[in-house]
C-alpha cells in the first residue's frame, strides 16, 4: 500500500508540473497570484487619491517647501563666539605667514595645537572678550 500512495503523489506532481508548462496552475498558486494582485491594486489606488490637479504627488510637494531654504536675514545679530574663535581670529594671520601653502585643515590643527597648549592665564584674555561678546 505504501508503494501506491507514493506512485500516486508522484504522478500529481508529475501532472501539476505539466500543468505549470501548459500554463494552467494549481489552485495554490492561483491565490498567492490573486492576493499580489489585490495589494498592488491597494497601492495603485492609494497613489492615486494622493495625486494633485498637476499630477504630482502632495508630498513631495510638501518636501520640497520644507527643502526650501529661508532667505537669511542680514540685520539679525551673529551668534555669539566663543573664546577659541577670537584666538583663531587673532592668530590666524600669523599662522598663514609663519606656513605658507598649507591646507586650511592644517591651519586649523595648528591653532588648536597652539590652543591646548595655552596656559589658563593667556586664556583669560580671549574668556573676556567671550563674555563681553554674550552681553550685545
Amino acid at each position: 500500500m505504501a508503494g501506491k500512495n507514493k506512485d500516486t503523489e508522484k504522478s500529481q506532481k508529475i501532472k501539476e508540473d505539466k500543468k505549470i508548462k501548459e500554463g494552467k496552475k494549481s489552485k495554490g498558486q492561483n491565490k498567492k497570484e490573486e492576493a499580489k494582485a489585490r495589494l498592488s491594486n491597494a497601492k495603485n489606488e492609494e497613489k492615486k487619491v494622493k495625486k494633485t490637479a498637476k499630477g504630482k504627488n502632495k508630498d513631495d510637494e510638501e518636501d520640497k517647501e520644507e527643502k526650501k531654504k529661508r532667505k537669511k536675514d542680514t540685520a539679525a545679530p551673529k551668534k555669539v563666539m566663543n573664546a577659541y574663535m577670537f584666538f583663531q581670529s587673532s592668530v590666524r594671520d600669523s599662522v598663514v605667514k609663519d606656513n605658507p601653502g598649507l591646507k586650511m585643515g592644517d591651519y586649523a590643527k595648528i591653532m588648536g595645537k597652539m590652543w591646548s597648549e595655552m596656559t589658563d592665564q593667556k586664556k583669560r584674555k580671549y574668556d573676556k572678550m567671550n563674555e563681553a561678546d554674550k552681553k550685545r
